[in-house]
């Protein structure tokens, strides 16, 4: 029994080490890009949003201090891909992603969906294959218009901005869109445009994902055992849950 004790006590000691601020804490260098509603910038400049207050809650526990670049995508998941010790969110856990990076935790489950304005519906769509010849936007921050090119989609413009291409779906310059039901809502609400006036035509059950936090290869051992224990704290906490509440970020249906 003694012994039993001794090594409950160690194993706890071990795991308040690893949280601590004492000296293996690091300042790590983070990447990520704008995306409503997980990481924006509000109107006095502050970095905000739901991913973000999920981050400083880890970053709060593990008490390794931090600075955040927002980038434009193709640049921060190059730093992400290339240089050790380096967090970057929200980020899609793909299949082929799987073994590029080290994961975290998941911020949120997505389904992605072909979009159209509702006075376009005189064609029932039932296929991919009947969406081929359309023109098609799609954001590069989520893997939609590799999705597009792969599966041979003759006319399809790849943007910067999410929002982008709910503009131009308004405007008329494209049949179709590509994304996920909480971005197209964020993206309605800042831009001011009328949702009831789109519908999602069709799934697109490849590129569903779970949006997700990930450290590049070379990231130090300790480091990750830190920030997937203090993961898993704020999801057995209930902190995880309360803030997906908060910013309407929970699993998709």
């Amino acid at each position: 029994m003694c012994g039993m004790i001794l090594t409950f006590y160690f194993v706890v000691a071990v795991s308040l080490s690893l949280l601590s601020g004492d000296s293996r804490a690091e300042k790590i260098e983070v990447v990520t890009e704008t995306l409503q509603p997980f990481q924006f910038i509000t109107e006095k400049g502050a970095l905000s949003g739901a991913s973000v207050e999920i981050v400083d809650a880890l970053f709060k526990i593990t008490q390794d201090k931090y600075s955040t670049s927002l980038l434009p995508w193709a640049r921060a998941y190059l730093i992400a891909l290339n240089t050790p010790d380096v967090m970057i969110y929200s980020i899609a856990r793909t299949a082929d992603r799987e073994h590029k990076f080290h994961w975290i935790g998941k911020i949120k489950t997505e389904r992605f969906y072909f979009w159209r304005l509702n006075s376009n519906d005189t064609i029932p769509i039932r296929s991919l294959e009947q969406l081929k010849t359309l023109t098609v936007a799609a954001s590069n921050s989520y893997n939609s218009a590799a999705f597009l090119e792969k599966n041979n989609f003759l006319y399809f413009y790849k943007l910067v901005k999410d929002s982008q291409s709910l503009g131009m779906l308004f405007k008329k310059r494209v049949d179709l869109i590509l994304s996920t039901e909480l971005v197209i809502q964020k993206n309605a609400e800042r831009l001011n445009l009328d949702l009831s006036k789109i519908e999602k035509i069709l799934e697109v059950t490849e590129l569903n994902n779970e949006l997700s936090i990930a450290f590049s290869l070379g990231t130090e051992p300790n480091t990750l055992i830190r920030f997937r224990s203090a993961y898993a704290q704020l999801v057995n906490s209930g902190e995880l849950g309360r803030i997906r509440k908060k910013w309407a970020i929970e699993d998709d249906e």
